[in-house]
């Protein structure tokens, strides 16, 4: 069976400097050289928090091992640390039947997570953090992506991350900023790594484009993953929208 792996990349800023536009962000997965699903993600402000929305779903060939859907949202704040996660909700349907939902709360505050699962029912899980900002897989990259943009000179990058089955500590190495060739135009990107992980992760994160990531490739269980930008809709600010099919 095709499982679609709910990649975590977006874009924040840190609300000191500026306050994030809304977007919507379109994104295509290729796994071994065949497309496989497409993902849609989109960020709105509501009452000084922050929703983003993951749905990806199988599309061409691999819809031969069913229709398959994930459905995710994380519900984040920007303090003065950066981006603070309070809750992630995902659901995963197979030809429109509910196959797997839960629900992480969050509270860097009291150093807990706690995650509920109703299909198929399970225990309760609870994890103790450190102190610090605690993430979501969703709002993970929107942290890393926060630090790229206001703090240049940064290169190491640290995270604790819940995920509703375990607490890990993700690591990310800024490599170096390079040109990489967008709509046949050589733009400005920054290449960054995970390390302490087997995953082999590669993220190029475009400056002009919202620092959203333009592609990502990792590889897992053997098989190399390759997510990559398709379609961006934003307003840029009050008189100018940024639209682009990539």
């Amino acid at each position: 069976m095709i499982k679609i792996p709910l990649f975590i990349f977006f874009v924040i800023f840190n609300c000191n400097v500026f306050a994030l536009s809304s977007f919507i962000a379109d994104y295509k997965l290729v796994i071994d050289n065949i497309k496989v699903a497409t993902e849609t993600r989109t960020l709105n402000f509501y009452e000084n928090k922050y929703e983003y929305t993951a749905n990806a779903k199988t599309t061409g060939v691999a819809k031969l091992f069913g229709d398959i859907s994930i459905e995710a949202k994380s519900i984040f704040v920007i303090n003065d640390y950066g981006v603070d996660s309070e809750k992630y909700i995902v659901n995963e349907l197979k030809d429109k039947e509910l196959t797997k939902s839960y629900i992480v709360n969050i509270s860097s505050k009291n150093n807990t997570v706690i995650s509920e699962s109703t299909t198929p029912k399970l225990d309760t899980k609870a994890f103790k953090t450190e102190g610090g900002n605690i993430l979501d897989p969703l709002s993970l990259f929107i942290a890393l992506l926060n630090d790229l943009s206001n703090m240049p000179n940064k290169v190491i990058f640290r995270y604790q991350v819940a995920d509703g089955k375990y607490l890990k500590k993700n690591e990310y190495r800024k490599i170096s900023n390079q040109t990489f060739m967008i709509n046949g135009i050589e733009e400005d990107v920054i290449r960054v790594e995970e390390f302490n992980s087997d995953s082999n992760l590669t993220a190029l994160f475009s400056p002009k484009y919202l620092y959203l990531p333009v592609v990502i490739e990792q590889t897992k269980r053997g098989r190399s993953q390759r997510y990559e930008l398709t379609g961006l809709r934003a307003k840029v600010n009050e008189s100018e929208e940024l639209q682009v099919i990539f």
